[in-house]
């Protein structure tokens, strides 16, 4: 796993980019909720095993990749299904060509990632990684 610094660090660049940015109602479900600290670990480690989401690099590599996070679709909300780790250079191509130009193959895998660690009901699912029950319970509860 990566360390919480580098998770920190991984965090507040994503949140500044595309939390900050967009205008949340007061009020919102659960699913609308931006991408939390503690949801950043879950993306890294869980979801794709400290791995590029789109080359399978690890921050370990030879070549010394630089790592951040980035959505899976630009249009989307920035939420923990929505949310990639990958390499500078695989988010600015990523960025350049869209959703649409991803492989079925490669967003085959990521939505199997997502799939196998968060379960099939999405940011329910991370109760299950925090080893509780979600049912009734708000952010900050």
């Amino acid at each position: 796993p990566l360390s919480a610094p580098y998770q920190r660090k991984l965090f507040l660049r994503f949140d500044k980019e595309h939390v900050r940015t967009r205008h949340l109602p007061e009020w919102s479900p659960p699913e609308a909720w931006p991408l939390s600290f503690d949801e950043v670990g879950i993306v890294v480690n869980l979801v794709f095993r400290s791995r590029c989401a789109i080359s399978g690099l690890r921050p370990q590599d030879p070549s010394r990749p630089q790592f951040c996070l980035c959505p899976l679709d630009e249009a989307g909300p920035p939420v923990l299904r929505n949310t990639l780790f990958v390499t500078l250079a695989a988010a600015a191509e990523h960025r350049e060509r869209g959703v649409a130009a991803m492989p079925p193959a490669l967003r085959r895998r990521i939505d199997g990632a997502f799939a196998s660690a968060l379960g099939v009901e999405g940011r329910e699912g991370s109760a299950r990684w925090r080893g509780g029950d979600c049912k009734g319970k708000g952010r900050g509860k």
